[in-house]
């Protein structure tokens, strides 16, 4: 009984070690006005929205190259200024059916 119950533990074990990870490898990006952001977890309000720039128009993995590329964001994706923040820092971006900052994590040049 023992040897079972330690092959089931070191097969659950492996089984759940080998599912994809490129998520945990990759921060989810999205690339605008020649700057990739990543995305936060910190929605924003509505309120707090500035004008629409723009959306993402493709997919690109592992990470964006490309002005309205994104690598684990929905084509089609909405992307904002932020109120009283400057674009180039910080913009809001549609994520998993809400709202959230994305950050400056650097240039594509």
């Amino acid at each position: 009984m023992r040897k079972i119950f330690i092959t089931l533990f070191l097969l659950v074990v492996f089984f759940s070690g080998c599912s994809k990870q490129i998520q945990s490898d990759y921060p989810i990006a999205v690339a605008w006005n020649n700057i990739r952001f990543a995305i936060s977890v910190e929605e924003v309000s509505k309120e707090n929205l500035g004008k629409q720039l723009g959306e993402v128009k493709r997919i690109k993995e592992p990470m964006p190259k490309e002005n309205g590329d994104a690598n684990f964001i929905t084509v089609g994706s909405k992307i904002f200024e932020i109120n009283g923040i400057d674009a180039n820092d910080t913009i809001a971006i549609e994520y998993n059916g809400k709202i959230v900052k994305a950050t400056k994590i650097g240039s594509l040049k």
